[in-house]
């Protein structure tokens, strides 16, 4: 007689078989599936590629595009990139830094000295102090407007004098924090400039036909209007 299997072998069997076709059906999916992911992957990326292509070629067709040079603004992007090397570089190259440091360094730190000792000696004893109030508020108590030589020219010389020299100073010892602090001492000259000049408009009524006379502050007008002419001029 033929040898029966048992019934619960014959389940077994029929489930691995159904198994396995289960198995290799779920894998076909699977693989169909990658490579639907893959490819939708691949087109993503070539679009990316694509558009990076674009913008890429927009940009250098902006930076190469039409206009005439230095039409565009050409001289503030060379200063730009030119201020970028140097403070890339710590320092100013082709020579120029050392220079800088020799000559103009010294030049501003015993120029400005100088202007401070000639404009507290034009000035005058009666009117010398470090307030900005002035010590003698009328002609009768000796107070006198210093009108002539630097005070021809600008309302502050000694304060000018004093910005020139520390800039010289910091220029001299190669200090970048010098120069920060010497910023920072001009916009605190700049305010009690301010401050004093109310205090002298008050006390002598001529003063403000003084500074109607004399327009610059720490700088001459005249000097001032030339450099804002000559960047004018070389900017167009």
């Amino acid at each position: 007689f033929p040898s029966r299997s048992p019934p619960s072998e014959l389940w077994r069997g029929s489930a691995a078989s159904s198994s396995s076709s289960y198995c290799v059906l779920r894998m076909a999916e699977g693989e169909e599936v990658s490579s639907t992911e893959k490819s939708e992957e691949d087109s993503e990326g070539q679009q990316q590629r694509l558009g990076l292509d674009e913008y890429a070629s927009a940009v250098a067709a902006n930076v190469l595009g039409g206009g005439e040079l230095g039409a565009r603004g050409e001289y503030y992007v060379a200063l730009q990139f030119g201020l970028l090397l140097c403070i890339a570089l710590g320092g100013i190259p082709f020579g120029v830094g050392p220079a800088l440091s020799f000559v103009v360094g010294p030049s501003l730190l015993f120029g400005g000295l100088a202007v401070v000792y000639l404009a507290a000696i034009e000035l005058g004893s009666t009117m010398l102090s470090p307030w900005p109030s002035p010590p003698r508020t009328s002609e009768e108590e000796g107070g006198l407007l210093a009108r002539g030589g630097m005070y021809s020219y600008v309302r502050h010389p000694m304060y000018a004098g004093l910005l020139a020299g520390m800039a010289g100073l910091s220029v001299v010892t190669d200090s970048a924090n010098r120069l920060l602090l010497t910023g920072a001492l001009a916009v605190a000259l700049h305010f009690k400039a301010e401050y004093e000049e109310e205090r002298m408009t008050g006390a002598f009524p001529d003063y403000r036909d003084y500074m109607e006379e004399v327009k610059g502050r720490f700088l001459p007008k005249g000097l001032t209007e030339k450099v804002s002419d000559f960047v004018k001029n070389v900017v167009e």
